[in-house]
């Protein structure tokens, strides 16, 4: 549902004439932000996060040196 209102925002953003803005979740709202307001500050996340421990367990590299061992094996889960 989120990416769905993320890809929302975006078209009506777009349909008003907004250019150079992406959408952002803030406070539970989406809105949109200036691009260079975006990318004015590095913004990082904790590497063993929620988010990094989901990308990973769906395949995203983050280019670690020791990635396969973040990666779950599907031959390491049991199908009952």
């Amino acid at each position: 549902m989120l990416a769905t209102t993320y890809g929302a925002h975006s078209v009506r953003a777009l349909a008003e004439g907004k250019r150079g803005t992406m959408v952002a979740l803030q406070a539970g709202d989406i809105i949109t932000v200036p691009i260079s307001e975006a990318v004015a500050n590095v913004k990082t996340v904790p590497q063993d996060g929620q988010m990094i421990r989901t990308a990973r367990d769906t395949g995203i590299s983050f280019g670690a040196v020791d990635e396969a061992n973040y990666h779950v094996s599907t031959s390491a889960i049991a199908v009952s």
